[in-house]
C-alpha cells in the first residue's frame, strides 16, 4: 500500500511500511484541506493551486497534466466522480479522467473547501462575485440540478451519502438537505466554529466543533452525534485538550479520527 503525503511543494510516495519514497511530484505550496484525490490506479493532483494533473499511482508517472484547470480564486481538493475528476478553482469542471480533456465547465465559481459526491452528483460549497451558495451538479454533464443559498464555512465542506447531504455554514449553523431536490430538511447550530467537515457514517452525522478560545483548556470543543433524517441529538464526545485550528477531523474506514490532547483519537459510531 501507498501513502501520499505532502512535504513543502512535494507530494510524496511512501511504502505504508516504512521505507524510501517511491517517487515525489512537484506539487506547489501547501494550503489547508488540499490534496490528491485517489481513484483506483490514478492520483489526481491540484498543482500550485491552479493546475490538475493525473498521475500513475504506482510510478508516479504523468498521465495527463492541464495548466488551465483553473487559473484564479479557489483552492480545493479535487474529487472523482466515475470517470470524470471534478475540480473547483477559478471555475467548477469536470475533466475526463482518462485523457484530461474538459468535459464541462461553470465559470464564476470557486471553492475554498473538499467536494462530496453521492449517486453521480457532485456537491460543492462555492462562492461567486455576489454570493454563495452550496451548488448540485450532474458529474458527467455539469447540469445544475439545484443549489442551496448559504456561504459554507471556510475549509468546511459538504457530506453526502444518498439520504441527506450535511453542510456547515460560516455562522455555525449545520444544515440537511435532500440530495436530489436540495430541500432542507433540519438545521441544527453548534456551540462554537466546526473543526472540520460533517462525516456521514449510516444513519449518524458526526460534527466537530472548536473548543472556545477563552483560555488553554478550551472548554467545549467536542464531537456532536446526530440523527441524519431528523437532525435529533444522540450524543456527545469531549476529547481532552483543545481542538485544532485548522481542520483535524474526519473519517477513515469507518470510523471517526479526532484529536486528543495532541494525539489521534479514533472513535467507533454505535447507534
Amino acid at each position: 500500500e501507498t501513502l501520499l503525503v505532502q512535504r513543502g511543494d512535494r507530494l510524496l510516495a511512501l511504502p505504508r511500511g516504512g521505507g524510501p519514497e517511491r517517487w515525489s511530484f512537484h506539487m506547489g505550496e501547501p494550503f489547508p484541506t488540499v490534496g490528491p484525490a485517489v481513484a483506483g490506479d490514478r492520483v489526481v493532483v491540484p498543482v500550485g493551486g491552479g493546475g490538475l494533473a493525473a498521475l500513475d499511482l504506482e510510478t508516479g508517472e504523468v498521465r495527463w497534466r492541464r495548466g488551465d484547470a483553473g487559473n484564479g480564486l479557489g483552492r480545493s481538493t479535487p474529487i472523482v466522480v466515475g470517470d470524470v475528476a471534478v475540480h473547483a478553482v477559478g471555475g467548477l469542471a469536470g475533466y475526463d479522467l482518462d485523457t484530461g480533456e474538459p468535459r464541462w465547465r461553470i465559470e464564476g465559481v470557486a471553492a475554498f473547501s473538499p467536494l462530496a459526491a453521492t449517486g453521480g452528483t457532485v456537491y460543492a460549497g462555492v462562492v461567486s462575485e455576489t454570493a454563495g451558495f452550496l451548488l448540485a451538479v450532474d458529474a458527467a454533464t455539469g447540469a445544475e440540478r439545484w443549489r442551496a443559498p448559504m456561504v459554507t464555512a471556510v475549509f468546511i465542506g459538504p457530506a453526502a451519502s444518498s439520504d441527506a447531504v450535511v453542510a456547515v455554514d460560516d455562522a455555525g449553523v449545520a444544515h440537511a438537505f435532500d440530495p436530489a431536490t436540495g430541500e432542507e430538511r433540519w438545521t441544527f447550530r453548534l456551540r462554537t466554529r466546526p473543526s472540520g467537515t460533517p462525516v456521514i457514517l449510516g444513519g449518524v452525522v458526526a460534527l466537530a466543533e472548536e473548543g472556545r478560545r477563552e483560555d488553554l483548556r478550551e472548554r467545549e470543543y467536542r464531537i456532536v452525534l446526530l440523527d441524519l433524517a431528523s437532525g435529533r441529538y444522540l450524543a456527545s464526545y469531549e476529547p481532552a485538550g483543545s481542538g485544532a485550528r485548522l481542520p483535524a477531523f474526519g473519517e477513515a474506514d469507518g470510523r471517526l479520527v479526532a484529536y486528543d490532547s495532541g494525539d489521534l483519537l479514533v472513535l467507533d459510531v454505535v447507534r
